[in-house]
């Protein structure tokens, strides 16, 4: 198992991560823990996401908290981790420009979940979906 909690900045990506490797017995990479606290172009971004993909793949079973706002983002981690799970946290705030991202598109494996559901029902949802569709 390997799932990547995704949203922008702000979203509760660290705090519903843990949370969910905690209800799945996994453990938890923190993106920000990784290599610092990300990074702001391609050029820094790129080895950040592999980085983030290679520690997802050595802890399994895991979940991840990291950013991958753009679907070239995802399709990175992917390269590395090609059964990553994606759980995009969807804020009901307009995000800045520089964090505009790409939502899931249907053939990515995840979902998209409310951020501002409170914790215990946002994780409970997911781990429902989850396991009925990899466990």
């Amino acid at each position: 198992m390997r799932i990547v909690v995704t949203g922008p900045p702000g979203s509760g990506k660290s705090l519903v991560g843990a949370a969910l490797a905690a209800a799945l017995k996994a453990s938890f990479v923190d993106g920000e823990d990784v290599h610092g606290s990300g990074a702001a172009d391609d050029a820094q971004r790129m080895p950040w996401l592999d980085a983030v993909a290679s520690a997802l793949v050595r802890s399994a079973p895991a979940v991840a908290a990291c950013p991958a706002l753009l679907r070239s983002d995802r399709d990175r981690m992917r390269a590395t981790c090609a059964d990553a799970w994606f759980v995009e946290l969807v804020v009901a705030t307009t995000p800045a420009p520089h964090d505009a991202g790409e939502s899931l598109t249907t053939d990515e494996a995840g979902m998209r979940v409310d951020a501002a559901m409170d914790l215990e029902t946002l994780v409970a949802q997911v781990v429902s979906v989850w396991s009925s569709r990899w466990a």
